[in-house]
């Protein structure tokens, strides 16, 4: 059974419009005793569940002083089928989780100097949250459950529940005077 490794970030109160971390990048380590050759200090990883893949900027590859394993083709926001060189990495998240053996592209990106793609989301367990008006993100690697939200509210019978437009209402001004308290 692989060990769990995990991380958690969380807003200072109030909705993150945007997820990210500190994150380092460094050389494959090929030898767990001696580390990676070369390695980044923190930097700004985003996640992006919108990207298939993962990207670093000219930024770390010089850093790193990086050289690519092969090319690919790529699309973006922007621009489709652009030719990018791809790398070999290990990921340093928070908490200590390690992802090993990432090939990641290259890429400009406006903010950071990583964007933390579903090739990385994809090998763990990803969950965000935004009770009491505040954010939490979890990320947990390997996969250790199944989350289904639906399955959580129906009743031990198996039954939907449904909700009458006046018990909707009812939940609403509940939640409501109960995010006013937690303003306060």
């Amino acid at each position: 059974m692989s060990h769990l490794q995990a991380l958690t970030i969380k807003s200072n109160g109030g909705l993150l419009r945007v997820l990210s971390c500190p994150i380092k990048v460094c050389t494959p380590i090929l030898d767990k005793s001696k580390g990676p050759d070369k390695i980044t200090d923190d930097v700004l990883g985003i996640w992006d569940t919108g990207a298939s893949g993962s990207v670093i900027t000219q930024a770390v590859v010089d850093k790193l002083q990086l050289q690519p394993v092969s090319f690919t083709l790529v699309n973006t926001a922007s621009e489709e089928n652009v030719k990018s060189p791809v790398y070999l990495v290990d990921f340093v998240l928070p908490n200590g989780v390690v992802l090993q053996g990432l090939r990641v592209t290259l890429g400009k990106l406006a903010n950071a100097q990583v964007l933390i793609g579903m090739d990385v989301i994809n090998v763990g367990d990803l969950s965000i949250t935004n009770n009491k008006n505040c954010t939490v993100m979890t990320f947990g690697v390997p996969s250790t459950r199944e989350i289904d939200y639906v399955k959580e509210l129906q009743p031990s019978q198996g039954q939907v529940v449904q909700l009458s437009r006046q018990q909707r209402r009812q939940q609403e001004r509940e939640q409501q005077k109960a995010n006013k308290k937690s303003a306060k």
